[in-house]
């Protein structure tokens, strides 16, 4: 995601990422890159983090199951600061953790 804020090196930059990288371009503001994040990164190491504990049975798995720890392992040996820096460095991380609880909390009412 590029967020072009000064200077006029935007485009240039974005066709060096595209063709050096292979990488798909996505403009965005500041903004709209934290709002984003904060479910896709934010959540992520959240739910990462939680189930990171838990150390689950492997015997029995699924392909979902298995993406799921996958996501685990990638945030295993980060520094529990990284996962602390994105949740309070973002300013909608509090928004997407307060929604993602809300929807866990509805959860165990429903499951009892």
């Amino acid at each position: 995601m590029l967020c072009p804020i000064r200077g006029g090196e935007a485009r240039r930059v974005a066709a060096f990422l595209r063709r050096a990288m292979g990488l798909r371009i996505i403009w965005a503001t500041p903004e709209e890159h934290d709002r984003e994040a904060a479910f896709t990164q934010g959540l992520t190491h959240l739910i990462a983090r939680a189930l990171l504990p838990l150390e689950a049975p492997r015997r029995i798995t699924t392909r979902s199951f298995d993406l799921l720890w996958e996501a685990v392992s990638m945030v295993r040996h980060d520094a529990v600061g990284v996962t602390a820096a994105i949740e309070s460095g973002n300013p909608f991380a509090s928004d997407a953790r307060q929604a993602f609880f809300a929807e866990m909390d509805g959860l165990r009412r429903l499951l009892g």
